[in-house]
C-alpha cells in the first residue's frame, strides 16, 4: 500500500499503483504521512506558517477509510507525524517549535516538548519507543526520554537540518544536511562522524544490521561502513535522477 499526499487530499494506492481510497478532510497542505506498525491507520500533519485554517493531525482508518480522530494543539505549521513501535502513541513537530506526544487511545495531548528555538523539522521514535530524536532549524539535534520528555543529549550543527533517522538497531542517527550528514553513533567517544558530499542528500537508508548506510545525491549513491567510518562504495549511474528511492536487501549484501 502507498499514501501520496497533495494539496489538501491524500490518496491510497495499491501495488499495481491503483488509486483505491481518497481521503479528504485536510484544508491545508498536508506535510507529513506515517503508517501505524500494523498498517491500519494512517497519521496526517497539515498546516501553514502563514495561517492557522488548518494545523491539525488526521488519523485515518485505512479498511474504510474514515477519519477517526482530529487532533488539534499546534498553533502552526505540524511538519512531521510517526507513532510509536506500539501504535499507542503519536508524536507531532510544528513550526511553533514545540513537539507533542498524543495519547491515541485517549485521544488526548499527554506530553509537550519545548526545547527548541526555531522549527522543529523532524522527529521520530527509536525502534523500541524509548526515546525521541528530533531536528530544528535552531541548528541542533536533540534526543529526549520518550516517557520523562527530558532531553538526554543534544548536538549543535553547523546548519539546520531536514531530517534526523534511528538505524533499526537504535544505536546510530542519521541527521540529514545540505551535502553533509552527520552519523551519530551513540556510546562511543568520540561519537559523531561527519561526512561531505558533493552534491545535496536526496535518500538514506540503513541496511538491516545497521553497519552499513548509503547515500543517494543528485550524481551517485555513496556506501559507507558506519563502524570503520569509511566510505567503501560510490556507485554511479547514468540516469542516476531516475532511480530515486534506494533500499539494502535483507541479507545485507545487495
Amino acid at each position: 500500500i502507498i499514501a501520496a499526499a497533495s494539496r489538501d487530499k491524500i490518496i491510497i494506492l495499491d501495488n499495481n499503483l491503483n488509486v483505491v481510497r481518497h481521503l479528504n478532510g485536510h484544508k491545508m497542505s498536508i506535510q507529513s504521512l506515517d503508517f501505524s506498525c500494523d498498517d491500519r491507520l494512517l497519521a496526517s500533519a497539515s498546516g501553514s506558517i502563514f495561517n492557522s485554517i488548518d494545523n491539525t493531525i488526521k488519523i485515518w482508518e485505512l479498511a474504510e477509510g474514515k477519519n477517526t480522530k482530529t487532533l488539534v494543539g499546534h498553533s502552526n505549521e505540524v511538519t512531521c507525524v510517526r507513532f510509536s513501535p506500539d501504535n499507542i502513541h503519536l508524536v507531532s513537530a510544528s513550526c511553533d517549535s514545540t513537539i507533542i506526544v498524543w495519547n491515541l487511545e485517549e485521544e488526548k495531548k499527554e506530553g509537550q516538548i519545548n526545547g527548541h528555538t526555531e522549527f522543529v523539522n523532524h522527529v521520530e521514535y527509536n525502534p523500541m519507543g524509548t526515546e525521541l530524536v528530533s531536528c530544528s532549524y535552531d541548528n541542533t539535534i536533540s534526543i529526549w526520554d520518550a516517557n520523562t520528555l527530558k532531553r538526554i543529549q543534544t548536538i549543535k550543527c553547523d546548519g539546520w537540518s531536514d531530517f534526523v533517522h534511528y538505524d533499526k538497531t537504535g544505536m546510530s542517527i542519521v541527521v540529514g544536511l545540505w551535502e553533509k550528514l552527520a552519523i551519530w553513533k551513540k556510546q562511543r567517544e568520540n561519537n559523531i562522524w561527519w561526512y561531505d558530499l558533493d552534491a545535496g542528500v536526496e535518500d538514506v537508508v540503513h541496511s538491516a544490521d545497521g553497519k552499513l548506510i548509503a547515500i543517494k545525491t543528485s550524481n551517485c549513491v555513496d556506501v559507507l561502513d558506519v563502524e570503520k567510518r569509511e566510505k567503501i562504495n560510490t556507485i554511479k549511474l547514468s540516469n542516476i535522477k531516475e532511480y530515486t528511492p534506494i533500499q539494502f536487501h535483507p541479507n545485507n549484501k545487495s
